[in-house]
């Protein structure tokens, strides 16, 4: 089995979230014929990077055996869905390309100091074709001219609908887009 049918299969009941991945695979492929990139590496990340987001929070810490990077994301669950993934495709897949690990394990908001693989699978995460949020085709045309630019507006988007729900954005968000700001050419 192949990771798209691995995947396909997994999300069997969620259709809609299958539709996603291959968007976000189609999106980061363009955008890695524009930036470079390793091809495989992002194609990877971009296919298992949402496998486990209907799982039960319990099914996606169980993947992470640090408990510690349970604790700093008790407080927004939804980052487990990503680092459940990137522990799976390392140690049930064994894919031992740290840029496959770091693109999933990051892929809501990126980090600091992120290579371009993981870059990539954000902006693409944010702006796939069938996203009708918000912000998400601005980011996209954007993305094609000036890849930073297009992570910090994504960011900002993020952190606008947060505030509007009366969500405190994470730290990691704040610094992500802070670096980025203030360290234009760093990725």
């Amino acid at each position: 089995m192949n990771l798209l049918e691995l995947v396909e299969s997994k999300l069997k009941h969620h259709p809609n979230r299958f539709k996603h991945i291959l968007g976000v695979r189609e999106r980061a492929l363009e955008l890695q014929a524009i930036y470079g990139g390793d091809i495989d590496a992002i194609e990877t990340a971009a296919i298992l990077h949402d496998m486990f987001k209907y799982d039960s929070i319990d099914a996606q810490t169980a993947w992470i055996k640090d408990l510690n990077e349970v604790e700093k994301y008790a407080k927004v669950p939804v980052a487990y869905h990503a680092i459940a993934a990137a522990y799976y495709a390392k140690n049930e897949l064994h894919i031992t390309d740290e840029k496959v690990f770091e693109a999933i394990y990051y892929h809501i908001w990126g980090k600091v100091g992120m290579n371009l693989e993981t870059l990539i699978i954000t902006v693409a995460d944010f702006c796939e074709k069938n996203r009708t949020f918000h912000g998400a085709k601005t980011v996209y045309e954007l993305s094609k001219t000036d890849l930073r630019k297009a992570l910090i507006l994504s960011l900002e988007y993020t952190i606008e609908y947060l505030n509007q729900d009366g969500l405190t954005p994470f730290y990691e968000q704040l610094e992500v887009l802070n670096y980025y700001k203030e360290n234009p050419w760093n990725y």
